[in-house]
C-alpha cells in the first residue's frame, strides 16, 4: 500500500523497448543503476518494462548506446496529472 502511494507520488513511465540489442540495453541500465520493475519480454527482440520519470530521461542515453527504441506507452501518477492542470 506504502509502495503504490509512492509510486503515485513519483509518477511512473511504461515502456516498451525494442530492438536486436535489448540485453545490452537491460545490462546499460542496471550498470547505472536505473529502477526497472515490471519487466515483460513480449516477444525476441522486445520487451515491456515500467519506470520512474528521472530513470527514463536517464535511459534515452543507454537507448542510443545499445541501439535499441523506446516507445513510451503510458505516463501515470500526480506529476503527470498536475501537467494537464
Amino acid at each position: 500500500m506504502v509502495e503504490q502511494l509512492i509510486k503515485f507520488l513519483r509518477g511512473t513511465v511504461e515502456l516498451r523497448v525494442s530492438g536486436d540489442f535489448v540485453e545490452r540495453f537491460l545490462n546499460l541500465a542496471a550498470r547505472g543503476n536505473l529502477p526497472i520493475w515490471d519487466l515483460v519480454r513480449s516477444g525476441e527482440n522486445e520487451v515491456r518494462l515500467t519506470t520512474t520519470p528521472a530513470a527514463f530521461r536517464r535511459m534515452r542515453k543507454a537507448a542510443f548506446r545499445a541501439g535499441v527504441r523506446i516507445q513510451v506507452l503510458h505516463k501515470r501518477g500526480l506529476p503527470f496529472r498536475f501537467k494537464r492542470i
